[in-house]
């Protein structure tokens, strides 16, 4: 694990320094190679490098996401919805839920996709798998506010018979 780790750590700064992660293409396998990450398998110095790589990542994403004034809305990158879901379980994971929660909250206030100072794109879908990772983690903290948002999330996706047993799940 720790040589992967190290090239794993050495490619996603090289792409930070190389302005690479304004890419959508290249900030989602950015995303997917945390994601896919073993957390539990590194070691205590490797996992504090990655809690810092995804907070360093998560910062820089949400800059580029408030570029809202003329001049510089051609460098805006707003958030896509599957972006916070996945911004929000590597925060999750790394034990900084106040933030990613708050990143959720992003889906949920209005304001934050209209208008010129929207830094949300109004179009997509949270990735599910994150969202249910999520919600599972509410569940095993015994968080109710924390399942209800997740569940909120998901029901602008899916169908209500899928969320009905999740419902159950939060009321259990």
């Amino acid at each position: 694990q720790s040589p992967r780790w190290s090239l794993l750590v050495r490619l996603i700064e090289d792409g930070v320094c190389a302005r690479q992660m304004v890419d959508v293409r290249i900030g989602q396998i950015f995303r997917d190679l945390l994601i896919d990450t073993h957390y539990q398998a590194l070691s205590v110095e490797h996992r504090e490098e990655y809690a810092n790589l995804i907070r360093r990542l998560v910062d820089i994403w949400i800059e580029f996401s408030r570029f809202t004034e003329e001049r510089q809305r051609r460098m805006q990158l707003k958030l896509s919805p599957s972006m916070i879901a996945e911004c929000a379980l590597l925060l999750n994971r790394i034990g900084d839920s106040q933030k990613a929660y708050e990143l959720l909250e992003m889906l949920l206030d209005p304001e934050a996709s209209e208008g010129d100072e929207a830094t949300v794109l109004n179009a997509g879908y949270p990735r599910h798998s994150a969202m249910f990772e999520l919600f599972e983690d509410a569940l095993r903290e015994h968080d109710p506010y924390k399942a209800a948002t997740c569940l909120e999330i998901l029901s602008s996706s899916m169908p209500r018979n899928k969320l009905e047993p999740l419902v159950q799940r939060i009321q259990d």
